[in-house]
C-alpha cells in the first residue's frame, strides 16, 4: 500500500513538472515570435527612413534649384547687415556654394545667436527657391553702466557694449554696481540692488510716471539698501532733484505711487520740488 501511494506520489510529480515544462516552452516560442516581428518592424522602419533621407537628400539637399543666391538680413537693432552677414559666413552659410535645405537652421540660429553678445534672438526662415531670411532681433539697451556713453545693460542685466546712437546716451545711468568694472561684455549682473534699478527703469516708463519723472542717473546705495534717483527737470522737479526709494523690489511699486501722489498734488499747487525721501511709508519728507 506504501509502496502504491509512493509511486503515485512521483508520477504526479513528474506530470506537474512534465507540464511546467511544456508550458515554459510555449511561452519562450511566443517571446521568440513577437522578439522576431519587432526586429522584422524595426528593419522595416529603418529601411523606409533610409529611403526617404535618400529621396530627400537628391530631391532636396542636392537639388541645384535650392542653391542659396540670396540672403535677405533684417536687423532690428544697431548691428549692421554686413556685421551680420559676415557671422553668418562664419557660419559656414554661403551664396552660391550652400542649399536651403542643406542648412541645419536649428544649429545656425543656435551659432548666429551665440555668436555676438547683442543679439538676443534669430528667426530664420527658407524663401523657396533660393533665399534665406535672417531676422535679427538684439538685446534692448535700457540703462548705461557707471558713465554716459559707456557700457550699457539691458533689462536682465547683461552687459552690453557702449551705445552707438544718441537716444541711448539719454538712457539713465547706473552707478555702484558690484563688481561692474570687472564685468566683460555678456555677463549678466547678479545684484538685488540692481534687479530693483531696472524694475525701476520699466515702471518709470509708464505714462503716470513719466508725466513727472525723467530720471537721469540711479544710484546704488547697499549700505542703506536704497536707490537715490537724481531728476532732470520736469514740472514739479527741478534740475538735480533727488528721490530716495526701497531697495526691495516688493517695495518699489507702492514706493512709486506715493511719489505719484505727492508730484502731483506739488504740480497742481505749483510748488518747486527737489527732495523725495519715498522709503518712509506715512509723514513721508519732502524738500522744495
Amino acid at each position: 500500500m506504501k509502496r502504491s501511494l509512493s509511486t503515485s506520489t512521483r508520477d504526479l510529480r513528474v506530470t506537474v513538472l512534465s507540464r511546467r515544462r511544456e508550458k515554459h516552452t510555449v511561452l519562450l516560442r511566443r517571446a521568440g515570435r513577437v522578439v522576431a516581428w519587432l526586429l522584422f518592424a524595426v528593419a522595416i522602419l529603418l529601411m523606409a527612413w533610409l529611403a526617404l533621407t535618400g529621396v530627400r537628400h537628391v530631391l532636396l539637399v542636392r537639388n541645384p534649384h535650392f542653391v542659396l543666391q540670396r540672403i535677405d538680413v533684417n536687423v532690428f537693432g544697431q548691428l549692421s547687415q554686413e556685421a551680420v552677414e559676415d557671422l553668418l559666413h562664419k557660419c559656414k552659410v554661403e551664396v552660391g556654394r550652400s542649399t536651403l535645405f542643406g542648412l541645419d537652421l536649428r544649429k545656425t540660429r543656435r551659432e548666429l545667436t551665440g555668436s555676438h553678445v547683442l543679439i538676443k534672438r534669430v528667426v530664420l526662415s527658407r524663401v523657396l527657391p533660393d533665399t534665406l531670411r535672417v531676422d535679427v532681433y538684439e538685446r534692448d539697451p535700457v540703462a548705461q553702466l557707471h558713465h554716459r556713453r559707456g557700457r550699457m545693460l539691458d533689462s536682465a542685466g547683461t552687459v552690453l557694449p557702449p551705445g552707438t546712437a544718441p537716444r541711448m546716451w539719454s538712457l539713465p545711468i547706473v552707478t555702484g554696481v558690484p563688481k561692474a568694472a570687472e564685468a566683460v561684455e555678456g555677463d549678466v549682473l547678479d545684484d538685488g540692488l540692481l534687479r530693483t534699478a531696472l524694475t525701476l527703469i520699466r515702471l518709470s516708463a509708464s505714462e503716470s510716471c513719466a508725466r513727472y519723472l525723467d530720471v537721469t542717473l540711479i544710484q546704488l546705495d547697499p549700505a542703506n539698501q536704497r536707490l537715490k534717483l537724481f531728476l532732470a527737470e520736469k514740472r514739479p522737479f527741478r534740475t538735480g532733484a533727488q528721490i530716495l526709494l526701497p531697495g526691495n523690489e516688493a517695495d518699489l511699486v507702492e514706493a512709486l505711487r506715493r511719489v505719484e501722489v505727492i508730484a502731483r498734488e506739488r504740480y497742481e499747487g505749483r510748488q518747486v520740488t527737489g527732495f523725495i525721501d519715498a522709503t518712509y511709508k506715512v509723514n513721508i519728507p519732502v524738500l522744495p
